[in-house]
């Protein structure tokens, strides 16, 4: 089970208050580095893109185009995007 709120990173895409747990599903648009895995996720619409910048602590190596559901916690700011260290990875069929 998760410590804290679970709330959409969608919803909360501007207020996301540091050390809360998100849940948002997307797809890998970028991979940043390998060593922490770091990546870009888009969360938003087709009309709308939304990235997240991921820091990956969970047990799956991600790839660009593969579409999951994390769980993680919001770790401040990457440029102008959200950071999250990902605490949990699902492959979205």
């Amino acid at each position: 089970s998760l410590v804290g709120s679970e709330m959409c990173i969608r919803d909360s895409y501007i207020t996301m208050r540091k050390g809360t747990i998100y849940m948002g599903t997307g797809t890998i648009t970028r991979i940043v580095s390998t060593t922490p895995q770091m990546a870009i996720m888009n969360i938003g619409t087709d009309n709308f893109e939304k990235l997240v910048m991921l820091e990956n602590s969970s047990k799956t190596t991600w790839t660009i185009g593969t579409k999951y559901r994390i769980y993680g916690e919001a770790y401040g700011l990457y440029d102008t995007m959200p950071r999250l260290t990902v605490r949990y990875t699902y492959l979205v069929e």
